[in-house]
């Protein structure tokens, strides 16, 4: 009989290595040959594995946080094709297998529980006096001097009840073997959450012969980081740059004689979660039911036949809303060889750093390994940032990138030699540089180099541009930046200025100095000898075009315009003969002013003259003035509205004259 034999006193402990035969009986360990970490905040983990037999599987362990990323990057690489599948429990394993089993996980806490869960299964109790029966109840009493605790099982036999202290026999089991493996089943699962932070990849690879397979998946991992050290001589425009990278090893695991590469770029990267179940929702369609005919009971005839009346159908059930979520229960979830200096590699958008030697770095430990240790270009420079208001210089150095490959941007701490040994200088950040350019690494204040500054803007005319009767006029917008530089040190200093660049505005390139275009800024460089005073004159220049019609041309405007020595002659030839015709549009337009004022006044006295006759009596002497005051008033009015009107036409054909010199001008 297949039973499934158990010590109680042991029930609890030993399960585990159950478990662990269980996952990994017969199948191929891989072993860790290759981490790539990106600045993408991922790595590469790249893995190998021997298969001996013919559908041997490999088992590999990740961390429970890391499985969606598996999932959605894992490759394997078999000679001999694609493997046949990927298999591992879900996030809730112990949900699943509990949901078909007759006990729950509580009952697996103790023999008690598990037989308090499962009354009248059959078992059988070992020993000399071993019988069978099922299980009817568990009860707990206290025993012996000092009390303990302890329970009695009750079966119910052939011959009847029979009891059995649970912690003094000496064996159980189940008879029923499907009830036996049921419960090692749960005991499995149990064990298989001791590392329930982890979970096991089986891979199944194609059927063949003895070989290797490699495997490879990209996870979230710590962000790596470079630093530098920049030695400065006592003379001499070498320096010695020395860069290092900086890692952690959080993959809860060994690293032990693996090939290790960083890789600095910007690379695209994002998280899915494949691992968690995703249900789609669908409506809640009600079944149709035809409305149902029930006819009434016959009866027998009475005297007046009634019309038999029937129940309408029943309305159908009305439809349900389905709602169901989404499942999301995604937890957050050594020394070896001293390395040498990495070997870059250029791949697509990005640069590869590969450290020669292996290496072997403990689980939670942190590393630095060599990225360069080479002599580079260096110049002594002070750098002025006038955008940031701060008119100190800070002292600097120039780097030039003389390496084959980019260097990845990181911190930087500058010595230099001196008589009595290396001394700090500083701190400084150095951004992405790729080979052949050069970068200002600026690391403190440089007291010896004063600086002043002035500012002057001003606007000139610049021409006069006439077309097709459009008359324009360029202007010059002019931004002036004055430095004082004064250089109080011993030694000569090359100042560089990053004086800020005005969108739409054109440098006017200093003389004698060299100028470099960067973003937002003009690098400007000079020389100051040692003790001198320098003034630097920085000017920024905008072209403005501003369109003038003919009706807007004003007399004074045009007579300062004419003044400015700025017109070539033709252009102020041009706008002399529009100067007179404007004067004569406004002498009219005062015109038609003054006489539509006069005519305002006259209005108003002979509103006055009729409220008078208003107030007199008619036939009056009174009467008699008053309305010869009104025929005064009422001859000035028809002599003033023929003034405007004449004044109105001259001004319309001097505006029109106006007009036809615009007209005909054409100037560049």
């Amino acid at each position: 009989m297949n039973r499934f034999a158990l010590r109680p006193a042991c029930l609890g402990v030993g399960f585990s290595l159950l478990a662990c035969f269980a996952a990994s009986a017969g199948a191929a360990e891989p072993l860790l040959r290759r981490v790539v970490m990106s600045t993408g905040g991922v790595a590469l983990y790249e893995y190998t594995a021997t298969v001996n037999d013919a559908g041997q599987p490999l088992a590999l362990v990740v961390r429970r946080d890391q499985v969606d990323d598996v999932l959605r990057s894992l490759m394997v690489s078999d000679s001999t094709g694609p493997v046949t599948m990927v298999r591992l429990a879900g996030q809730a394993p112990l949900a699943e297998v509990f949901r078909d089993l007759p006990v729950t996980e509580e009952d697996l806490a103790s023999p008690a529980a598990l037989f308090e869960a499962l009354k009248g299964a059959s078992v059988t109790v070992a020993g000399a006096r071993g019988f069978s029966g099922r299980v009817l109840s568990v009860t707990e009493e206290q025993a012996g001097d000092p009390p303990t605790r302890r329970h009695r099982l009750g079966l119910m036999t052939a011959q009847g009840v029979r009891q059995v202290v649970l912690e003094e026999a000496e064996s159980l089991s189940f008879d029923d073997p499907d009830l036996a493996a049921a419960v090692r089943s749960a005991l499995a699962a149990l064990a298989a959450q001791v590392h329930k932070d982890l979970r096991t990849l089986e891979i199944l690879p194609a059927p063949g012969g003895p070989r290797t397979v490699r495997l490879a998946y990209v996870a979230e991992a710590p962000l790596w980081k470079a630093s530098y050290r920049l030695g400065l001589p006592a003379t001499g425009a070498e320096g010695r740059l020395a860069g290092w990278a900086v890692l952690e090893n959080l993959t809860g695991q060994d690293w032990l004689d693996a090939r290790l590469s960083v890789v600095s770029g910007a690379p695209v990267t994002f998280r899915q979660e494949l691992y968690a179940p995703y249900w789609v929702e669908r409506p809640l369609v009600p079944v149709e039911i035809e409305g149902r005919v029930l006819p009434p009971p016959d009866h027998a005839p009475p005297v007046m036949q009634a019309k038999a009346a029937f129940s309408p159908p029943a309305p159908l059930a009305a439809p349900m809303a389905l709602a169901r979520g989404l499942a999301a229960d995604q937890e957050a979830g050594g020394g070896g060889p001293e390395p040498v200096e990495a070997v870059a590699d250029v791949v697509t958008a990005q640069v590869v750093y590969t450290f020669p030697a292996p290496i072997s770095l403990g689980r939670g430990q942190t590393l630095m390994a060599p990225l360069v240790d080479r002599g580079v270009p260096v110049r002594r420079v002070s750098h002025l940032r006038p955008e940031t208001g701060d008119l100190r210089p800070l002292a600097a150095v120039e780097i030039t990138n003389s390496t084959d490959t980019a260097l990845p941007p990181g911190a930087v701490s500058l010595t230099e030699e001196t008589r009595g040994g290396l001394a700090y200088l500083g701190d400084a950040r150095l951004t992405s540089l790729p080979p052949g350019e050069s970068r200002l690494l600026a690391f403190a204040v440089d007291h010896d180099v004063v600086v002043r500054q002035d500012r002057e803007e001003d606007r000139r005319v610049a021409g006069l541009g006439a077309a097709r009767g459009v008359l324009s006029l360029r202007q010059v917008a002019r931004a002036e930046t004055t430095y004082g530089l004064r250089n109080a040190a011993a030694e000569p200093r090359t100042v560089i200025i990053d004086h800020p660049a005005r969108p739409g505005w054109t440098l006017v390139p200093p003389d004698g100095v060299a100028v470099q275009a960067m973003a937002g800024v003009h690098r400007l460089s000079l020389e100051v000898a040692a003790g001198e005073e320098k003034t630097l004159v920085v000017r920024q220049e905008r072209t403005e075009m501003e369109t003038l019609e003919a009706g807007g041309l004003e007399a004074e405007a045009l007579a300062r315009l004419s003044a400015d020595g700025s017109l070539s002659d033709k252009e102020r030839h041009a706008v002399e003969g529009l100067a007179q015709l404007a004067a004569r549009v406004a002498q009219y337009e005062s015109r038609v002013q003054q006489i539509r004022q006069d005519l305002a006044e006259v209005a108003a006295a002979q509103e006055g003259v009729r409220k008078n006759l208003q107030a007199v009596p008619p036939g009056g002497d009174l009467h008699t003035r008053f309305l010869d005051r009104l025929g005064q008033l009422d001859e000035r009015q028809n002599a003033l509205e023929s003034q405007v009107a004449e004044a109105r036409h001259e001004e319309e054909q001097a505006r029109a004259d106006l007009a036809t010199l615009v007209a005909s001008l054409s100037l560049p």
